[in-house]
């Protein structure tokens, strides 16, 4: 945006030498001469529109390539674009591996409780059989 705004105001120096706007950089106001303006109109017609058309040319030549299909702003937007979706991609990829994680120790925790309770089932035949008794 910087860069725009710069060359933007490059384009219109043939206006800033004329004195016809001026730039306050302290507040960033343009502002129009008026007194200027009209001396033109009234005074220099010709001198007037060929600065405006040159300032048009000028804008044109310079936004063009932001603004055109498959321009610089289009070249942003397919390369944001791009980020997006491998990172999205990358999200995706870890979700699938922490479900997969999930999964797996859901399983594992499932079978551990199944282990515990053969262990539990083991120790009361035990102490069923022998009398284990833990006085």
């Amino acid at each position: 945006l910087n860069i725009i705004t710069s060359g933007i105001f490059r384009q219109l120096d043939p206006l800033f030498e004329k004195d016809i706007i001026n730039f306050d950089r302290t507040t960033g106001h343009i502002s129009l001469n008026s007194s200027k303006l009209n001396d033109y109109v009234n005074n220099n017609p010709t001198e007037l529109n060929d600065m405006l058309n040159q300032v048009k040319t000028n804008l044109t030549d310079f936004l063009t390539p932001y603004i055109q299909y498959n321009g610089i702003f289009d070249q942003q937007n397919k390369a944001y674009d791009q980020q997006i979706k491998s990172l999205q991609n990358m999200i995706d990829l870890q979700t699938q591996k922490v479900q997969i994680e999930i999964e797996i120790l859901k399983n594992q925790f499932i079978k551990m409780q199944m282990l515990q309770a053969q262990l539990n089932d083991i120790s009361s035949r035990i102490t069923a059989t022998f009398g284990y008794n833990n006085k």
